[in-house]
């Protein structure tokens, strides 16, 4: 039986989407991610990444007030 664990972290920030999606971007693949699709979708960035028994969803859009919403999402698969 697989069941499945996830966890879900919304950041608000000062850096502009384009920063932070850079920054994500190499953070996730210095940490040993593969990137399975990235993309721009009409202003919010997206990037979905595996490593192991785990998936990794970022999603950058602009926020309120010239801030950057940032929502991290990870997917645990257990056996």
């Amino acid at each position: 039986m697989t069941t499945e664990k996830s966890y879900t972290l919304s950041l608000e920030v000062k850096e502009t989407p384009a920063e932070m999606f850079e920054l994500y971007k190499q953070k996730v693949t210095d940490d040993g991610w593969k990137i399975v699709t990235s993309g721009d979708f009409g202003g919010m960035q997206t990037i979905n990444a595996e490593k192991d028994n785990r998936i990794l969803s970022v999603i950058v859009s602009p926020g309120q007030e010239g801030r950057t919403t940032v929502v991290l999402s990870e997917y645990i698969k257990e056996q």
